[in-house]
């Protein structure tokens, strides 16, 4: 008589699971929805890095520009009071440029926009100065750079504001701190 072995119910599921098992490490890898899937959460994530570091140099380039030219008024206002004659800082809107009495140029960006709002015999359409006198006091006035966001409306940069008495140029940045 032949000796039939008895094999339980849960053993075939172990054995049947370690065939299986077996099968996928002999062939391994992947499926080529799980690798899209992969690609997509990483692509995504790409643009979002992408996004922010652009977003953050245009903000640190902004600001650069009116750090500089709060620096330019800062001189311009220094070499008059140091050659006892009086100096202008012009800021020609045409040529996009910011000239202080040394002959030193800052070309703004092409997006960012200034206007200036001084005394009227020193501002035209496309010009404005900002002149210091020998005791550093000033025509006054003030400068506010913006630029266009992508929505296409304006977005203040920051403020420069020129003490018609003391001659000082205090910058604002938009968030309202210097």
């Amino acid at each position: 008589m032949p000796i039939i072995a008895s094999v339980s119910a849960p053993a075939m599921v172990f054995a049947a699971h370690n065939r299986a098992r077996r099968a996928y490490s002999i062939w391994g890898g992947f499926t080529l929805f799980e690798m899209l899937a992969v690609l997509v959460l990483l692509a995504i994530a790409a643009m979002a890095i992408v996004s922010s570091t652009t977003h953050g140099l245009t903000q640190a380039r902004d600001m650069k520009t009116c750090r500089d030219i709060a620096a330019m008024l800062r001189t311009t206002r220094i070499h008059a009071m140091s050659t006892g004659a009086a100096s202008a800082l012009t800021v020609d809107m045409g040529a996009r440029t910011v000239v202080d009495v040394m002959g030193v140029s800052h070309d703004f960006p092409g997006d960012v926009s200034i206007s200036m709002l001084g005394a009227s015999q020193l501002t035209t359409a496309q010009r404005s100065s900002v002149v210091f006198s020998p005791d550093g006091s000033s025509s006054g006035g003030h400068l506010i750079l913006s630029h266009r966001s992508d929505t296409g409306t304006a977005v203040r940069i920051c403020r420069i504001d020129i003490n018609w008495l003391t001659g000082a140029a205090e910058m604002r940045a938009a968030g309202g701190g210097n």
